[in-house]
């Protein structure tokens, strides 16, 4: 029954401490020439862009591990595409951690024909960074790409992707998400928090009302309007409620783990102005896009996403473990007697995946060797 834990992507955005100021102005002036290589590289035709290479543009000072990077980022851009800016970027391969004493630096060669790594220091302010940066050293983390921006305030990061063990987060905030309740957040303090409670469920209720009043009169450019105002109006809840649970986990320094229910939001539409199941089909495009908003908002923000088989967290007591039934919004444990909203019991359970319960391999267990709870 057990499984191994997986390996989750993480972006740590991390200040370069006491950047010399001949070395910033420096790396301001590299990062207007790689906006400027991009843009000369999209400027050519099409056919002529795979051929390119760091040899190519002798003229640019900057170097070739960076330009490969910038190179193919602009290949990959649509015709019409421009950057106004475009942070230096490289490889795994061609930047190292470092430690001294309690310091951690990094070092690159950024420009053309350097002959040493410059070292930078890194200002480290997030125990979560502390501990992915050891586990990088120890190497029980991968390494990814490292990038250099600087900020609106003049502030220089390096951005650095690692691959890492998901126990190596000691927090995490548990998502349940439903249609009733959107989304059930667990902190890793214990309490559930309900973001836009019914919110879209009443949306979509209100709007099906619309809906059939307009059908029944035939009015078929009124539907069309209809519709595309509810999809903003969900829109907004849904960026909102993706921002508030992103902003929770920057808050508590945790990262949020989720069900993974992919195939799910792959194998359903949102349907037709006829069909007759819309309500139904349009709640499960909502839900659906939720599900992405929250993920690209916590990429974005460099907050850590795990996944974990959605496989009876709703029917799992997270007080001893045991398999009961959901009654509607209400959850009672038959072994223990604990009784909870069964959004935040799902909550936990998520949260809590790899502490007190085993991932379930639901394919190679026979079920009838699982005493179920009766429909």
């Amino acid at each position: 029954m057990g499984s191994s834990i997986p390996r989750v992507p993480q972006t740590l955005e991390i200040p370069l401490l006491e950047l010399d100021k001949d070395i910033a102005k420096e790396f301001s002036r590299l990062e207007r020439l790689n906006a400027e290589l991009a843009n000369r590289i999209m400027a050519m035709p099409r056919e002529n862009r795979s051929k390119l290479n760091a040899q190519h543009f002798a003229d640019i000072d900057l170097g070739g591990a960076w330009m490969e990077q910038t190179i193919r980022k602009a290949c990959a851009q649509s015709d019409g595409s421009f950057f106004y800016t475009l942070p230096l970027e490289t490889d795994s391969s061609h930047w190292k951690l470092h430690r001294d004493g309690d310091m951690f630096l990094v070092s690159f060669k950024v420009f053309r024909g350097a002959k040493k790594r410059s070292r930078m220091p890194l200002l480290i302010q997030d125990t979560s960074h502390f501990l992915l940066l050891e586990s990088l050293l120890c190497g029980e983390a991968e390494a990814g790409n490292l990038q250099l921006h600087c900020s609106k305030s003049g502030v220089w990061y390096v951005v650095i992707s690692v691959l890492s063990d998901a126990r190596i987060v000691s927090r995490w905030i548990g998502v349940d998400r439903g249609k009733m309740v959107p989304v059930a957040a667990a902190s890793p303090d214990g309490s559930v928090t309900f973001l836009k409670d019914g919110k879209i469920q009443h949306v979509l209720n209100t709007f099906a009302e619309f809906r059939s009043e307009l059908q029944s009169l035939g009015e078929h450019e009124g539907l069309k309007d209809l519709e595309s105002m509810e999809r903003r109006v969900i829109t907004n809840i849904n960026l909102s409620i993706s921002e508030d649970l992103v902003a929770m986990a920057e808050r508590l320094g945790a990262g949020i783990r989720l069900e993974d229910l992919p195939n799910t939001c792959q194998t359903k539409t949102h349907g037709s102005s006829d069909d007759p199941n819309l309500l139904q089909n349009w709640g499960h495009w909502a839900f659906c896009q939720l599900d992405t908003f929250i993920k690209q908002e916590a990429q974005k923000r460099g907050v850590v996403i795990d996944v974990v088989p959605p496989d009876f967290t709703s029917q799992t007591c997270h007080r001893c473990g045991a398999l009961n039934k959901r009654y509607q919004q209400s959850f009672f444990c038959k072994r223990c007697g604990h009784r909870a909203h069964a959004d935040a019991n799902a909550a936990l359970v998520i949260r809590d995946w790899y502490g007190m319960y085993c991932p379930l391999d639901i394919k190679n267990i026979d079920s009838e060797s699982i005493d179920l709870p009766q429909e």
